[in-house]
C-alpha cells in the first residue's frame, strides 16, 4: 500500500502529459481538419529576384533546391509549382509560412502578404514576424496547377543556423486556431501550477524551515515554468524572426539552470555528499554540448540528457540505501531517458519542458514524505529533550539530594553550599545540552565529571574519569556517556576510588568510543530506559550509520559506540549535521547495525 500513492501520481500525470502534449495531426486522411503540406523543392535564383513573381518568367533553367537549404546573408527568388486536386476546401483556408527570414509571397502572380522589407543588404532589409498566415480565396484555390513565388532575404542573421525554413502549408485557419487554443490550455496550467509551487516552497523555506532542499525544489519549479513559457511564447507573439535566436539562447540557459537545480535537489534530498562534483560534471557536459553541437535543439537535447543521466546515477545511490522516495524519482527519470532516444525530435520541441514539469510535480511526493519525516523527527527530538531532563529530575534523586542538603546545612554548611553549586551546575549544563542534537565530547566529559562530583558528595567517596585518545573533533548526541555513568550507579555497587575509563579511537570515517564502568553486581537487571535513550539518540542523529555494543566483562561493564566522524565546523550551533560530513539515511531504513547484550 505504501507504493500505491506514488503509482497513482505516475498514472495521473502520465495521462495528463499524453493528453495535453500530444501533437496536432495535420494528416488529412486521419484528421477532419484540412491541411496540405507544401515542403516541396523549389526552383531558385539569386539574380532575377525583381522579376520573381512574373508568371510568364522562364525558370526552366533554374536550379532546384530544398526549402530547408536556405542560408544566411542571402537573397532568393523561390518558385513552387503546386497542383491542387478537385476536392472541397473550407472557405477559411490560408497559406501559412514560417521561416527565419524576410519574405513576400505571391499566388499566381497576385500579391498575398509580406513580412518586413526584402532587400539586398542588411542596411535596407527590415525584419518582420517569423510566421505569417495569408488568406487565399476559393477562386485562387481552384483545381489545377498554381504558382507560389517568394522573394526572401536573410541578412539579419547573426550566426549560422542549421535550418532557416520551418514550413509552408494550406490549412483551415479557423479549425487550426481552435485546436491550438485548446492544446495550449494544459501547458499554461502546468506553468501556473509550477509557479504556485515555486511561491509556496519559497515561503516554506523563508518562514518555516531553511532547508536548501525546499529552496532548490522551488527554483527547479520556477525554471521549469519559465521553460514552458518560452516554448509557448511563439503561439502568442508573432515576434520578429531575428529574435528567434535570442529566444533559443535563453532556452539553452534555462534548460541548463533547470538541470542544475534538478541535480542539486536530488543531492540535497538524499543528503549525499559532493554536490560540487556532481554540478561540475554536469556543467562540463553542458559546455561541451553548447560548444560542439551545431543545433540549438540538439544542444538542449544533450544538456537534458546529461541532467537525466546524472540524476539517475544519484537516485541509484539512494536506491542502494533503500530510500523509498528514490523509486518514484528513478521511474520518472528512466521514462525521460527513454523518450530522449525514442522521440528525439518531438522531445526537443515539446516533451523536455513537459517532462521537467512532471518530474517537479512528482517530487511533491518526496517532499510530502520529507515534511512527515521532519515533523516526526521534531516530535521525537522534543520527547528526547523531555526524557533527558526528566531522567535527571527524578523524584528519588531530588529527594535524596534535598535530604543531604538539609542535613549538611545543619552540620556542615560549607559542604552543603558546594553540593548545591555542583547540583545547579549539572542542571544548567543538562538544560543547555538538551536543546542540541550534537555536542562535543569535551562538553560531555565536563558533564560526566560534574555528575561524578555530585555522586562523590552523596556517597562521600572519590571517583575518577580517565580518558585515552584524541578527544578533539568528536561530536556525539548529548548525555550519552552521562547516561552510562547513571546506569553504573543505578545498577551496580560503586566503591571508593573507582575509575571510569573513556577511550577514543579515530578511524577513516568513524570514531570508536569505548566506556568502561565498574561492575560488581552479577545479577544485573538491565539498564532500563537509560539504554533506550542511548538507542533513540543515536538513531535520531545518525540514522543507521552507528553501532552500540554493551556487555559484561569480568569486573567491569564494557560499552562501545561507533559513530560517523564529524568535524565541529560541520555542525551549525551543534544542532544540525552537515550533509557533507555524514550520509544520513531514510528514517525507515533497516537498522541492524547495533549489538545489544544485556
Amino acid at each position: 500500500m505504501k507504493y500505491f500513492y506514488p503509482f497513482r501520481i505516475f498514472v495521473a500525470l502520465a495521462l495528463g502529459l499524453v493528453t495535453y502534449w500530444s501533437p496536432i495531426s495535420l494528416d488529412a486522411e486521419n484528421n477532419s481538419m484540412y491541411a496540405l503540406q507544401i515542403n516541396e523543392k523549389a526552383k531558385f535564383s539569386n539574380e532575377l529576384v525583381e522579376e520573381c513573381h512574373d508568371p510568364e518568367l522562364d525558370d526552366s533553367q533554374w536550379q532546384i533546391m530544398g526549402l530547408s537549404e536556405l542560408s544566411e546573408n542571402s537573397q532568393y527568388c523561390l518558385r513552387i509549382k503546386l497542383t491542387l486536386k478537385d476536392e472541397p476546401r473550407p472557405a477559411s483556408t490560408v497559406l501559412w509560412t514560417a521561416m527565419l527570414g524576410t519574405y513576400e509571397v505571391y499566388w499566381d502572380g497576385k500579391y498575398l502578404a509580406r513580412t518586413g522589407i526584402v532587400a539586398s543588404s542588411v542596411a535596407k532589409e527590415t525584419v518582420g514576424p517569423m510566421s505569417k498566415s495569408m488568406f487565399v480565396s476559393p477562386r485562387q484555390l481552384s483545381p489545377g496547377e498554381h504558382l507560389i513565388s517568394l522573394r526572401v532575404s536573410t541578412h539579419h542573421h547573426t550566426e549560422d543556423l542549421m535550418v532557416i525554413f520551418y514550413g509552408m502549408m494550406l490549412v483551415d485557419w479557423v479549425e487550426l486556431g481552435n485546436r491550438e487554443q485548446q492544446s495550449r490550455i494544459a501547458p499554461l496550467m502546468f506553468a501556473g501550477a509550477l509557479l504556485l509551487l515555486f511561491i509556496f516552497f519559497q515561503l516554506v523555506f523563508w518562514y518555516y524551515q531553511k532547508d536548501r532542499t525546499f529552496l532548490l525544489f522551488s527554483m527547479m519549479c520556477f525554471f521549469a515554468s519559465v521553460l514552458i513559457g518560452l516554448e509557448e511564447l511563439k503561439y502568442y507573439w508573432a515576434y520578429p524572426w531575428d529574435v528567434h535566436t535570442v529566444r533559443l539562447k535563453v532556452i539553452i540557459g534555462v534548460v541548463t539552470l533547470t538541470g542544475a537545480c534538478l541535480l542539486s535537489y536530488y543531492v540535497s534530498l538524499y543528503r549525499q555528499a559532493r554536490m560540487a562534483y556532481w554540478l561540475a560534471a554536469y556543467l562540463v557536459l553542458a559546455a561541451i554540448a553548447i560548444v560542439f553541437l551545431p543545433s540549438y535543439d540538439f544542444r538542449s537535447w544533450a544538456i537534458f540528457l546529461a541532467s537525466i543521466t546524472l540524476g539517475i546515477l544519484i537516485n541509484f545511490q539512494a536506491l542502494r540505501r533503500k530510500l523509498r522516495t528514490a523509486i518514484v524519482n528513478t521511474l520518472f527519470l528512466a521514462v525521460g531517458f527513454a523518450l530522449l532516444f525514442v522521440l528525439p525530435y518531438d522531445f526537443i520541441d515539446k516533451w523536455f519542458a513537459a517532462l521537467f514539469s512532471i518530474i517537479a510535480i512528482a517530487n511533491l511526493y518526496s517532499l510530502v514524505m520529507k515534511f512527515s519525516d521532519d515533523r516526526e523527527k521534531a516530535l521525537n527530538s522534543l520527547k528526547l529533550e523531555a526524557e533527558l531532563l526528566r531522567r535527571n529530575l527524578q523524584p528519588h534523586f531530588l529527594m535524596n539530594s534535598l535530604t543531604l542538603i538539609v542535613e549538611w546545612v545543619e552540620v556542615n554548611p560549607k559542604l552543603a553550599i558546594q553540593f548545591i553549586e555542583a547540583l545547579s551546575e549539572e542542571f544548567r549544563i543538562l538544560n543547555k545540552m538538551s536543546k542540541k542534537r550534537l555536542v562535543s565530547i569535551e562538553e560531555e566529559i565536563a558533564l560526566c565529571n560534574r555528575h561524578l562530583k555530585i555522586m562523590g558528595y552523596r556517597y562521600q567517596k572519590n571517583f575518577e574519569l580517565r580518558t585515552a585518545g584524541e578527544v578533539y573533533g568528536v561530536m556525539l548526541p548529548p548525555a550519552i556517556l552521562h547516561t552510562m555513568i547513571e546506569n553504573a550507579f543505578s545498577h551496580n555497587k560503586i566503591e571508593d576510588k573507582d575509575v571510569f575509563r573513556l577511550g577514543v579511537v579515530h578511524k577513516d570515517k568513524t570514531v570508536e568510543i569505548t566506556f568502561i564502568t565498574p561492575h560488581r553486581v552479577r545479577s544485573h537487571q538491565g539498564t532500563g530506559t537509560g539504554e533506550d535513550y542511548i538507542y533513540a539518540r543515536l538513531g535520531e542523529c545518525f540514522g543507521s550509520q552507528w553501532s552500540f555494543e554493551s556487555r559484561e566483562e569480568k569486573d567491569c561493564w564494557y560499552s562501545k559506540v561507533v559513530i560517523p566522524r564529524i568535524e565541529p565546523s560541520g555542525v551549525e550551533n551543534s544542532t544540525e549535521i552537515d550533509s557533507k560530513a555524514i550520509d544520513l539515511t531514510d528514517k525507515n531504513a533497516n537498522n541492524n547495525s547495533f549489538v545489544r547484550k544485556t
